[in-house]
């Protein structure tokens, strides 16, 4: 992409976009793209901050996006969800020894890519995120490292299987 050039720049922009808009292969890898960069910390903050900017620049078209949105009643639908749920798993918590359990089965390692993990350093995920009505029960929950935790967000992704003889190996 030239960068240096403004005029081709808009026109790279222009020929982006309309193939974006046109190209259903093409707007899927752009989509992923996005949101890959998105996941990485980096890339988000840059996304916050470039929100940040335009909002600034452009309040009135903030203000009629964030109505717009707000009036889509899936959406408000699915924000109270998630609220409700993530207030209910506040008032219920699960012990520490049902964590540790947990932790134990799955051979002190993250359930998604197995790197080694140390017990009260290490977090845990829920399978069925909560956002989607998963339970908060030891059940529902496996130990997870930071990265996939993160990378996780709320999709679903399947644990690997708990470690076969049920402990550190």
């Amino acid at each position: 992409m030239p960068h240096k050039d403004p005029e081709a720049k808009r026109i790279y922009m222009r020929e982006y976009l309309r193939r974006r808009r046109e190209d259903p292969e093409f707007r899927h890898i752009a989509n992923v793209r996005t949101v890959a960069s998105r996941q990485n910390p980096d890339g988000a903050k840059k996304h916050r901050e470039a929100n940040e900017r335009w909002k600034q620049a452009h309040p009135e078209a903030a203000k009629e996006a964030q109505r717009k949105a707000d009036q889509r009643p899936e959406r408000l639908e699915k924000k109270r969800e998630r609220g409700d749920a993530r207030r209910t798993a506040l008032r219920e918590s699960i012990s520490q020894t049902k964590r540790l359990g947990r932790f134990l089965l799955y051979g002190g390692c993250c359930a998604y890519c197995r790197t080694s993990l140390v017990f009260g350093k290490t977090g845990t995920d829920h399978v069925i995120p909560l956002a989607y009505g998963g339970p908060h029960l030891a059940a529902n929950v496996v130990p997870s490292c930071r990265k996939c935790n993160v990378r996780k967000g709320i999709n679903r992704w399947l644990p690997k299987l708990p470690h076969p003889k049920g402990r550190l190996p």
